[in-house]
């Protein structure tokens, strides 16, 4: 056992808890994915009418947004799969176990 086992129900409690994370990891990809978008779109809405020095500062600060964005959407991205495929491990090793 681990000592994320411990004061649980032991690795069932801990494979629970997981699962539970997983689910609310994928629901958080997809309100960060449609958030994103949508504040994507607001933004290039904004900017379609401006021009000059403005429409420059802006294009500036919108890229660095999006390049933002992407990375945050890369770390969620990246903190799902690493808990869906410790999940996955743990099923099967309990699988095996079982067995």
């Amino acid at each position: 056992m681990t000592s994320l086992d411990s004061g649980n129900a032991g690795a069932g409690g801990y494979l629970q808890r997981l699962a539970a994370a997983t689910v609310v990891l994928a629901e958080l990809r997809a309100v960060v994915a449609e958030q994103f978008d949508h504040a994507d779109t607001l933004l290039t809405q904004a900017r379609q009418g401006w021009t000059g020095a403005a429409a420059q500062a802006f294009g500036g600060i919108h890229a660095s947004w999006q390049a933002a964005a992407a990375q945050l959407r890369d770390d969620v991205d990246r903190i799902y799969a690493a808990a869906a495929t410790e999940l996955e491990a743990r099923r099967s090793a309990d699988e095996a176990d079982d067995r």
